[in-house]
């Protein structure tokens, strides 16, 4: 780092500068509730590891189950339908990584 001063210019030696990266967030269902068209969750990740989206109905029973780890950090969005057209009712969208658990409810009526 150099620093302009009078009658020329100071060097600071080594500087660390941190620069935040991402971490794990579920930014929840669209559209909530969903009448037709795809069912997007949007989420992030902080990192490349392992991470799981699960879609639990009202029971706590698991009806489908991603592994999103392997998309890497950075902002993301799934079809929760994926072409599998889910049953109207209400659901638990879970997101978990590295011992953290994040939740947000949906709704399908269709």
């Amino acid at each position: 780092l150099s620093i302009p001063a009078a009658g020329g210019v100071v060097y600071a030696g080594e500087i660390e500068v941190r620069v935040p990266g991402y971490a794990l967030a579920l930014a929840g269902v669209r559209p909530n509730p969903l009448v037709r068209g795809p069912f997007e969750v949007r989420f992030t990740l902080g990192s490349a590891a392992a991470a799981r989206l699960d879609v639990l109905d009202v029971g706590g029973r698991r009806v489908t189950s991603l592994d999103v780890g392997g998309l890497g950090a950075g902002s993301h969005m799934i079809d929760l339908d994926r072409g599998r057209r889910l049953p109207a009712g209400l659901y638990v969208i879970r997101l978990s990584s590295g011992g953290h658990v994040l939740s947000t409810k949906a709704m399908v009526v269709r």
